[in-house]
């Protein structure tokens, strides 16, 4: 059980972190900021709760549903190269 939710953590944050290069790459800013705000507060929610119980947090999972959907947000790199007119 251990191993599979480290495994969540893990794969959230590199999955935040590649959604911000992505939107860095294509000029998306917010959602770089936004991106790299939940990274970080996932990383502050992990080391506090170390120090705290967390048996029963929702922030994570809300966490873990914006990463899931925030590089839907990132517009796709071949169309910001494509204008029309």
């Amino acid at each position: 059980g251990l191993f599979l939710f480290l495994g969540l953590l893990i794969s959230t944050a590199l999955a935040l972190r590649r959604t911000a290069r992505r939107a860095r790459r294509v000029g998306a800013y917010f959602v770089m900021r936004v991106a790299n705000a939940l990274l970080l507060s996932l990383v502050g929610w992990a080391i506090a709760s170390i120090f705290l119980s967390s048996e029963t947090s929702r922030p994570l999972w809300i966490v873990v549903g914006l990463a899931l959907a925030l590089p839907k947000l990132v517009p796709d790199e071949g169309a910001a190269e494509v204008s029309p007119g």
